[in-house]
């Protein structure tokens, strides 16, 4: 009698165990076929958090303005490029007292020329030095830089095709004078400077790279350096904080 009942535990045992393989298997079984039925909403979902290569990754969506390629609030920045084939449409060739030829789209060209004017009468001579340049001047320009300067003041100075501002056409860089291409922070101090800092955004015009906004810009102060955004939004950031940048107005994380 001792013996059957022994048997019986171990019978009882077995087929519990049994059971519970068969429990586990089917389980594992439904979980693939679900992640097998659902594989194109899981893919979605992790390139929503990671993101795609090549993208940026926000937290929120970027607003319309700031990704539809060729408004005047286009983000371009180290991590937001420009395609390789864009330029601009309408672009003009105002003169803008400059001694080289300088391109800007229609409505930053009138803009900048209204800008030139109210300045003259205000007795400053602005100068401009450049304006749209397109994606392979970019590079030639880039590598040129990295040349002079290495590529780690390269990074910091001067942006690499495809993310520079300059091919939006909605870019200008000012001067001491007519002769001068390019500038140096001491370009805050002088009158053109210091009146471009203070009346460029009444004209849609800012100040894209200000002071001690490396770590959200990307680059170093560049006084000289100011983008056509418009008036209106031009205007608004200047009252919310005249050093403030499109990144910081627009909220967009780096």
């Amino acid at each position: 009698m001792k013996k059957n009942t022994q048997k019986k535990k171990f019978h009882f045992k077995s087929t519990t165990m049994i059971t519970i393989l068969l429990v586990f298997a089917l389980a594992l079984l439904f979980m693939a076929e679900y992640g097998y039925l659902n594989k194109d909403k899981v893919a979605r979902n992790l390139l929503a958090e990671k993101g795609s290569a090549g993208e940026t990754v926000t937290s929120a969506p970027l607003p319309a303005e700031l990704t539809t390629i060729g408004s005047n609030q286009y983000l371009v920045n180290k991590k937001h490029s420009l395609p390789e084939s864009y330029v601009p449409e309408k672009l003009t060739t105002p003169y803008l007292n400059n001694s080289v030829e300088v391109q800007v789209t229609e409505e930053a060209g009138n803009k900048a020329k209204e800008m030139i004017a109210a300045a003259k009468d205000a007795g400053i001579t602005l100068y401009v030095s450049s304006g749209y340049v397109s994606f392979s001047a970019q590079k030639d320009l880039y590598d040129a830089y990295v040349s002079l300067a290495g590529e780690g003041q390269a990074a910091l100075s001067y942006p690499q095709a495809g993310y520079s501002e300059h091919q939006t056409g909605l870019a200008l860089d000012f001067a001491r004078d007519a002769k001068t291409t390019s500038e140096d922070i001491s370009f805050a101090d002088i009158d053109a400077g210091k009146w471009l800092h203070d009346h460029a955004h009444e004209f849609g015009f800012i100040l894209r790279y200000p002071k001690d906004k490396e770590s959200i810009t990307g680059y170093t102060y560049m006084p000289w350096h100011y983008r056509y955004v418009g008036t209106d939004v031009a205007n608004a950031m200047f009252a919310k904080d005249p050093e403030e940048t499109m990144e910081e107005y627009y909220q967009v994380e780096n």
